[in-house]
């Protein structure tokens, strides 16, 4: 008797151990996911409460990042353009719609990357300018970036089609990253009240991807590469996951810190906070990894993984934050909704124009002039310019759409 009473309040004081992590775990996601209207730094008010964020350096950051970026890539196509024989040796041209002007032998791809420019001016004036309607200061210092990288994305790919070719391509898709990147932390960190990440940490990560974009781009055979991402791929899909999930400003790479968490997260499920939010990381963690095995064996570069990964995990987190403003009883008006329809529209135009080749850098000169295709608009440009304007207005509509929001 006395020992079946010893193990009954063994049992009884586990559970109650159990309880109380639980509901300290429980407070402390909720605190996380509770976001609170901080101060602007334009506020009259701001001097009076500084708020702790490691936002504030990002633009400075990113800007420091293309100011450093920039000067190799301006040298390195600039010497191939200057020589004539180099220049037709390593640049590939769109010789069924090509309009020379001085030294720059396609014109026409250069001028409509101001699509990419023009628009992301806009879209300061029109947020900065004409309202300002941010839940918190962490919004501010994001869209702020998002608007700089759509801005650097138009100047770079410019410097990228005055001498098109594999090993330039990576001049064209970096900010492309870091646009994918900004908008589903300015996305998700609308329902949260701290720094989703450290600054410094994401711009790290981003230093990783384009050193991986890098050799994927200057290697023929990428097969050791697609090994070494099919190994560290999943894994640090489910650790950035599990640290967005919990709330780790300062992240932690211990994986199986978090599996015993989850583990234990999961002993009562029902008392999970957001367990929305928690389904929604599977639901991106699960397509990732489909995505990642079809471009394997589809054998397709790893900057259009990335960039369709990107794509796709931003359509996810904002078709969630579409769904929780709809569940807490906010109304949308139906305006709201025809400009992410029609973003929708004008992204996928823009893929089926992206698809359509003009060049291609992995064959000969001889065999590129295959893939050549004549002008489509306005007898000027051709299908690639189509993409830049109409991505460009995607982009441009995805941002207004998701401001808009709240």
């Amino acid at each position: 008797m006395l020992s079946t009473n010893l193990i009954e309040t063994e049992s009884e004081n586990n559970e109650s151990i159990i309880e109380n992590d639980i509901e300290e775990e429980t407070d402390s996601l909720q605190q996380i996911f509770s976001p609170k209207n901080d101060q602007l730094p334009f506020s009259s008010s701001r001097n009076k409460r500084k708020i702790q964020t490691s936002y504030k350096h990002s633009w400075r950051l990113l800007l420091l990042i293309s100011i450093f970026y920039g000067l190799p890539t301006i040298q390195y196509i600039f010497y191939q353009i200057s020589d004539p024989e180099v220049r037709k040796e390593q640049c590939y041209f769109n010789n069924k719609c090509v309009h020379q002007v001085g030294g720059i032998v396609s014109f026409n791809n250069v001028i409509s990357n101001l699509a990419y420019i023009l628009l992301s001016l806009t879209l300061y004036y029109i947020i900065f300018k004409y309202d300002n309607t941010f839940q918190n200061v962490r919004e501010y210092y994001l869209i702020i970036c998002i608007i700089i990288s759509m801005l650097l994305e138009g100047v770079y790919s410019s410097l990228y089609h005055l001498c098109p070719s594999r090993v330039n391509l990576q001049f064209d898709t970096t900010f492309m990253f870091f646009f994918g990147v900004f908008m589903i932390i300015y996305i998700l960190q609308k329902n949260r009240k701290n720094d989703l990440i450290d600054i410094s940490k994401l711009f790290l990560f981003m230093g990783v991807l384009i050193f991986i974009n890098t050799i994927n781009l200057t290697l023929d055979n990428n097969s050791f590469e697609w090994i070494f991402v099919i190994i560290i791929f999943p894994i640090s899909n489910f650790i950035i996951s599990a640290n967005v999930y919990f709330g780790h400003t300062n992240w932690s790479f211990n994986i199986f810190y978090f599996i015993c968490r989850l583990r234990h997260s999961f002993t009562n499920i029902r008392r999970l906070p957001n367990i929305s939010y928690l389904f929604c990381l599977i639901i991106i963690n699960v397509i990732n990894l489909c995505l990642l095995i079809t471009c394997i064996f589809k054998n397709i570069d790893f900057s259009k993984f990335l960039l369709g990964t990107l794509c796709i995990d931003m359509i996810i987190v904002l078709i969630h934050h579409i769904a929780l403003k709809i569940n807490n009883g906010v109304y949308i008006p139906f305006w709201k909704f025809f400009i992410g329809i029609f973003t929708i529209i004008i992204v996928c135009l823009s893929l089926y124009f992206y698809q359509l080749p003009t060049i291609n850098d992995k064959v000969s000169q001889e065999d590129s002039a295959k893939y050549n295709r004549p002008c489509v608009l306005f007898d000027y440009f051709d299908t690639h310019d189509v993409w830049h304007f109409l991505s460009a207005t995607g982009m441009f509509s995805s941002i207004l759409f998701v401001w808009l929001l709240d």
